[in-house]
C-alpha cells in the first residue's frame, strides 16, 4: 500500500518546461496503490522403468496465481496542472479524479510431461501445457454517469512441447526441441 499525500492547500501545480521549476500541488498527489499477489503450485512425479520401449518419468502439476492492483486517485482541491515555457502559459492538464482503476488477473495452469529414455543414447521429452488466464480490468469512476462495468477477458493457451537429446559419444550430445 502506497500513498502520495497532498503538499499544498489548493495551490495549482505549475511546471516551467524551460527552467524545469515545479511549484504548487504535485500531479501525483492523492494517488494510492494497493498490490496483492498470491501463488501456489504442486506437482507429482512417477518413474516407471522398463515400460513401453524404455524408462518413463511422468510428471504432472498444477499452479494457480492471483494478482490484483487497485489505483485510487482522490479528488484534489485543484483538479488541474499548468505548464509554462519561460513564464508564459503553454499547456493545461486536467485530472480525471476521483477514479479507481483496477486490474485483477487469475491464472490456472496444468501440465503433463514424459521424459522417455529409449536405450542408452536417446531421451525424448514430451509434454502438454494448458493455461487459462482470466483478466478483469475495471475502471470505476466515483461519480455517475461515468461508471464503467468490468470487462473480463479469458485467455486460453494450449501448448504441446517436444524435446530430444541424443548422445553421439561420451562427450557430445545433440539436442533439439520445439514447443508452442
Amino acid at each position: 500500500d502506497s500513498f502520495i499525500g497532498f503538499n499544498t492547500d489548493g495551490i495549482p501545480g505549475r511546471t516551467d518546461l524551460v527552467t524545469q521549476r515545479v511549484t504548487g500541488e504535485s500531479g501525483a498527489a492523492g494517488e494510492r496503490q494497493v498490490v496483492t499477489m498470491k501463488q501456489t503450485k504442486g506437482s507429482v512425479t512417477w518413474y516407471k522403468p522398463n515400460s513401453f520401449y524404455g524408462n518413463h518419468e511422468l510428471k504432472t502439476g498444477l499452479e494457480y496465481s492471483a494478482h490484483g492492483r487497485v489505483e485510487t486517485k482522490e479528488e484534489q482541491m485543484v483538479n488541474y496542472h499548468l505548464f509554462y515555457q519561460n513564464g508564459v502559459p503553454y499547456q493545461f492538464l486536467p485530472f480525471n479524479a476521483p477514479t479507481q482503476p483496477s486490474v485483477f488477473a487469475n491464472m490456472v495452469g496444468s501440465y503433463l510431461r514424459d521424459s522417455w529414455t529409449v536405450g542408452r543414447r536417446l531421451t525424448l521429452n514430451l509434454g502438454l501445457r494448458y493455461d487459462l488466464e482470466i483478466d478483469q480490468y475495471v475502471n470505476w469512476v466515483v461519480y455517475p454517469p461515468f461508471l464503467l462495468e468490468p470487462r473480463p477477458q479469458d485467455i486460453n493457451n494450449f501448448g504441446p512441447r517436444l524435446g530430444f537429446a541424443y548422445s553421439l559419444d561420451d562427450r557430445t550430445v545433440l539436442r533439439g526441441g520445439a514447443g508452442k
